[in-house]
């Protein structure tokens, strides 16, 4: 009974075996170029102008919840690069850390793209909490129990990754778990083209 929600499934292929006897209804999200089209999937393809017409409202929200100032430029700026939701979300996190308010000047030198937010937001990160990162990306789920990663957070001091390890206003939480907020995450800390921060140098 019930349906069943999975985001971005066509980087799950263990998941996506293991829906084949499912009797439960399906509804999921998959990257065009990582999905291979398997039998019996109603396919929708959602396009950046399918999302147009919502992403202004989409990003002044983001930016009131953060309380992050806006010029009615500084938006049109930024809507001009044809962002994705995830791009918004970055960016609004980017400016509250850069205590930056988004105007025509700051739309003109936000990073080009999603990868770019993550990035820096890593680099600015200690040791221990890039180890920690990159060893939640490690995980099948790229979700863990606070408990878990106060635990992995005492092996990698053994290691000798120094820091605080903070992950909170990092990593999603839901009760006492925390995940990855998005793929994207998952893609740079396990793929980081060159000049990647020591710590991940060590651990990876």
């Amino acid at each position: 009974d019930g349906v069943l929600f999975i985001d971005d499934l066509g980087a799950k292929k263990d998941i996506l075996r293991d829906l084949e006897g499912c009797r439960t209804a399906v509804i999921a999200s998959a990257r065009k170029h990582e999905w291979t089209y398997p039998k019996r999937w109603h396919e929708v393809e959602i396009t950046i102008d399918d999302q147009r017409p919502k992403l202004r409202d989409m990003l002044i929200s983001m930016l009131r919840v953060r309380k992050v100032e806006y010029t009615k430029e500084g938006v049109e700026g930024v809507l001009r690069r044809n962002p994705t939701p995830i791009y918004l979300e970055l960016l609004a996190r980017w400016l509250e850390r850069k205590n930056e308010r988004l105007d025509e000047r700051t739309a003109e030198e936000v990073p080009d793209d999603a990868y770019s937010f993550v990035r820096e937001a890593i680099e600015d990160c200690d040791d221990l909490t890039i180890a920690l990162l990159y060893c939640l990306a490690k995980t099948r789920t790229g979700r863990l129990h606070r408990e878990q990663l106060e635990k992995l957070k005492g092996i990698l001091k053994e290691e000798g990754f120094e820091g605080s390890g903070s992950y909170r206003g990092i990593l999603s939480s839901l009760g006492e778990s925390f995940r990855l907020g998005h793929e994207i995450w998952k893609d740079v800390l396990l793929s980081w083209d060159g000049g990647k921060p020591e710590a991940l140098s060590r651990i990876s």
